[in-house]
């Protein structure tokens, strides 16, 4: 009978110290220590970062929150940064306002992040939170255009008839580039500085297309529940339809 009870009292204390050892501060404390000793080794800061996401809770947000903004000081490579993007959008969804630190990294135009911007924005996919609806629609129209892509395909979750005019205004855009440029063709060997200029424009409208066509058809399909393939079909439906549209809630 002792030996019983001094087993359920052990099971009891292993249990409570797994519980204690979970909680936001535990993790906090074991994250800023092994952050510390990992030192320059990335691999070893990545995965205390990822810990946070045992705790997700307003003060592990706020750690990972400094990561993935940064300090100014350069000391934060981007997978690092990456993997803090990454652990908010996977584990903090019941956290209020999760969503505004990938907001705030993915509005910083530098080509340097722009890896971590387009892994801040695919987190705010996965939150799906209404609020995030805005700047979700303001960075459709962003670039790098992979990330204006996560953007797009975000839309599909955080489900808002105003998104629709948006997103058919957009496949008007991207419809621009005909299927034939789509097509490798020669350089341009045009003559002076404002050939190369027109040249360079075109090949990056030529990307937008091929990044953004799809994604955009496949959220509006999943808006709408319409499967065209054009603007001018979008649009016709859309000002027939749109006064009177509900979205269904069914998204991809």
């Amino acid at each position: 009978m002792r030996s019983l009870l001094v087993a359920a009292l052990a099971a009891t204390l292993a249990v409570q110290d797994k519980t204690e050892a979970t909680t936001p501060d535990a993790v906090l404390k074991e994250f800023k220590q092994a952050y510390v000793k990992a030192g320059k080794n990335d691999s070893a800061r990545e995965a205390a970062v990822r810990s946070l996401g045992k705790a997700p809770h307003p003060k592990t947000l706020g750690a990972l929150s400094q990561v993935l903004l940064g300090d100014g000081s350069g000391q934060e490579v981007p997978d690092v940064r990456i993997a803090a993007a990454e652990t908010i959008g996977a584990a903090f969804g019941a956290v209020p306002n999760a969503w505004t630190p990938l907001a705030t990294v993915a509005r910083i135009r530098d080509r340097k992040i722009s890896e971590v911007r387009i892994s801040a924005v695919k987190a705010m996919g996965k939150l799906a939170d209404p609020r995030s609806l805005r700047a979700l629609q303001d960075l459709v129209d962003d670039k790098p255009f992979e990330m204006a892509k996560e953007a797009v395909d975000a839309l599909a979750s955080v489900q808002e008839k105003s998104s629709v005019p948006l997103l058919i205004k957009l496949l008007r855009e991207v419809e621009r580039v005909p299927d034939s440029a789509l097509i490798p063709e020669l350089p341009f060997n045009g003559l002076g500085m404002g050939g190369v200029v027109v040249e360079d424009a075109r090949t990056e409208q030529i990307t937008r297309r091929k990044v953004l066509y799809n994604p955009t058809l496949d959220t509006l399909k999943a808006l709408t529940g319409q499967d065209f393939t054009s603007y001018k079909e979008y649009q016709k439906w859309w000002s027939a339809n749109g006064s009177s549209f509900k979205i269904s809630g069914k998204g991809k």
